[in-house]
């Protein structure tokens, strides 16, 4: 609050207009995550000093995160798309209604079950924004647990697993911690695709 003093010593209050937002503004919140991170001293000491967000942010960089998995997807897409690849696969079937997937591993057996009923497809060449990447026509219509060529199944559950918790970590105590406006879909997507894959493998491993 300004206080002013006026010409015959009385005290005069003025109150400070409130600051209006952009009408065009998407969230009520902050636009975007860094924003969001960087917006005090107390987020930047939170968010970057001790929850480490930003290293936390390269989970396809790190063994603790999603590159075991990234490299038995490289046998299908190596670089760049290894880390794109499922943006060019959608899911179909009928989605379980538990949002259990994205607080943690999913533990209960009729929820793997109902992911376990959902595939994921290749878009069609019409669906994908922008241009199709060149080995496209060589990656499955359907693909699925077996189309990651693994002996070993319980390797491979674990480096779904690893990405599935790297993913989680960054989603929940780096993004909607930060500010529960800002938009998860891509990682909400991902993850459900994760899950279908270890669902699979759970039931292909019994």
């Amino acid at each position: 609050m300004t206080v002013l003093r006026s010409s015959t010593s009385k005290l005069i209050h003025k109150t400070p207009a409130p600051v209006r937002r952009s009408s065009t503004q998407r969230y009520r919140g902050f636009p975007d995550l860094s924003e969001c991170w960087e917006q005090s001293r107390e987020h930047k000491k939170y968010f970057l000093k001790y929850l480490d967000c930003p290293e936390k942010a390269k989970y396809h960089r790190t063994s603790a995160g999603c590159l075991a998995f990234d490299s038995l997807v490289e046998r299908w897409a190596t670089s760049p798309f290894r880390v794109t690849f499922f943006n060019y696969y959608k899911i179909e079937g009928r989605k379980p209604r538990s949002l259990d997937y994205l607080k943690g591993i999913v533990l209960s057996s009729s929820v793997v079950s109902s992911f376990a009923r959902c595939t994921l497809r290749k878009l069609l060449p019409s669906e994908i924004d922008g241009d199709v990447p060149a080995p496209y026509a060589d990656w499955p219509v359907a693909f699925s647990v077996l189309d990651l060529f693994v002996d070993d199944v319980q390797e491979m559950k674990l480096a779904v697993e690893k990405c599935i918790a790297r993913r989680l970590l960054f989603r929940n105590a780096c993004v909607k911690a930060c500010c529960t406006k800002l938009d998860t879909e891509s990682h909400d997507t991902f993850l459900f695709m994760l899950n279908i894959i270890r669902a699979q493998i759970v039931l292909y491993d019994v």
